[in-house]
């Protein structure tokens, strides 16, 4: 999803900070903001940004600093400190709302970074700019907002606990597991190993036939599709690895003529 970048501006002619901050609450409902994949992003030649949960019972809050005196110290794709700070979010986080440090602004700065940003984005999808700092390329790039990825799950329980209850169990295609939320508490459906298609569904995970995708389950001999698997042999008269393609022609002993005259004449002319 998209997320609001909230921002903090130095009004040269009123000699004050304009702001505009933002808050996200996903509370009560199946998602929470992946704590793998965002960071709190912060830009800024002197800012200090906060995010932070007080409805937790345990009253969530962290913060990112980030600080230049000038354009020369800024770097491309670096955000350590210097003009970029990142800093990673706790599990189980459905609601975040941000604030900036009043005591950090770009009232010493303006003349070449009059604006700062904070945001909760996809940090994969993110690279800083030191045009970021100069410019509202930042704020401009997507309409003021940056990629968020959010989770889900079912309910609040764990799969021994929800398994107990069949009506309400959601893993219910013959050939599906249940997963625990990695991210807070409920659980997942998932297709088992060899099976692909829908698990929430009744038949919807369906056999995947690994003999009709030799791309992705290679096989350089017979093939034969087995129920969530496949084998896959050299053909008859070789041996050897036949998904890697060794298989060799068998090599039969070969008996001396000596030999061979000696056996029939121990068939035909007994003692």
């Amino acid at each position: 999803m998209l997320n609001a970048i909230s921002w903090q501006c130095y009004n040269v002619s009123t000699n004050s900070i304009d702001y505009n901050t933002w808050s996200l609450n996903l509370t009560n409902t199946p998602y929470r903001f992946s704590d793998d994949l965002n960071k709190f992003t912060v830009i800024g030649c002197d800012t200090l940004a906060y995010i932070g949960d007080f409805q937790r019972a345990d009253s969530y809050q962290s913060g990112c600093v980030s600080v230049c005196h000038n354009e020369v110290s800024l770097v491309n794709s670096s955000c350590s400190g210097i003009g970029c700070c990142q800093t990673t979010i706790p599990k189980d986080l459905a609601y975040y709302e941000v604030w900036f440090a009043s005591n950090f602004n770009s009232s010493s700065v303006w003349n070449f970074s009059d604006c700062s940003y904070a945001v909760l984005l996809e940090a994969n999808r993110f690279e800083f700019l030191t045009s970021y700092i100069t410019t509202t390329q930042f704020w401009y790039n997507n309409n003021g907002t940056a990629p968020l990825v959010v989770d889900w799950a079912i309910g609040n329980e764990t799969c021994e606990v929800a398994q107990r209850d069949k009506t309400s169990y959601a893993c219910i295609s013959e050939h599906s597991e249940c997963l625990n939320s990695s991210n807070g508490p409920g659980y997942l459906c998932n297709c088992l190993r060899g099976y692909h298609g829908n698990p929430y569904v009744a038949q919807g995970c369906q056999d995947i036939d690994e003999c009709s995708d030799k791309d992705q389950y290679p096989c350089h001999g017979i093939c034969q599709n087995l129920p969530g698997s496949h084998n896959c042999f050299c053909p008859v008269g070789t041996y050897g690895d036949a998904v890697n393609g060794t298989c060799t022609q068998t090599q039969h002993q070969k008996l001396p003529s000596s030999a061979k005259v000696a056996i029939g004449k121990s068939l035909f002319f007994p003692p």
